[in-house]
Order: structure tokens, then C-alpha cells, then sequence
């Protein structure tokens, strides 16, 4: 999350269950980032197709 102004033009990433449980480098929780920098993270939740 250190692209300048990225909330300008992205209002949040859509993240698998996994990712959403992940942590960036410095040890913070990988949604709080995302957070921090006025986006709102989104799961994906579908399954595919039957």
C-alpha cells in the first residue's frame, strides 16, 4: 500500500479468504494496510461455477 494517492483511484482490493489472513512485512495484519490507506477490502466469496 505505498503507491501515492492509490484510494483515489482504487476503492479497495478483492481478496481471497487466505490473503485477507495474511500479515505484510513489518507484522501488521494485511487488511489493517489497507485500511490505513482509505481503501476497504472486499473477500471474494463465490465458489465457481457447478
Amino acid at each position: 500500500m505505498t503507491t501515492p494517492q492509490l484510494s483515489t483511484y482504487i476503492s479497495g482490493p478483492m481478496l481471497f479468504d487466505e490473503t485477507i489472513q495474511q500479515t505484510i512485512q513489518d507484522g501488521k495484519p494485511f487488511v489493517q494496510a489497507i485500511t490505513n490507506a482509505a481503501m476497504i477490502p472486499r473477500i471474494k466469496v463465490n465458489t465457481g461455477t457447478i
